[in-house]
């Protein structure tokens, strides 16, 4: 298992590795040190299904964002 503290990073892992599940916040910043943004993770989904095309995406949030969650399943 690897963990990561930005979107950037977690898709070099992917790059790299072989990867079969992705956990990702949907709140995770683009890279390291930049603010978080409510939709980043939603937005990264298809650059993780690029980088790691096999691997299931499962997002999660500690924030309340039922609706933005319901957008990532469509």
């Amino acid at each position: 298992m690897l963990a990561t503290e930005s979107i950037d990073e977690g898709l070099a892992q992917a790059r790299t590795r072989q990867v079969h599940v992705v956990l990702l916040d949907i709140e995770l910043p683009r890279s390291k040190g930049a603010r978080t943004e409510a939709r980043a993770g939603i937005d990264a989904i298809a650059d993780f299904a690029r980088e790691a095309p096999g691997a299931e995406i499962i997002m999660f949030s500690q924030h309340d964002h039922a609706e933005l969650g319901m957008e990532s399943v469509r």
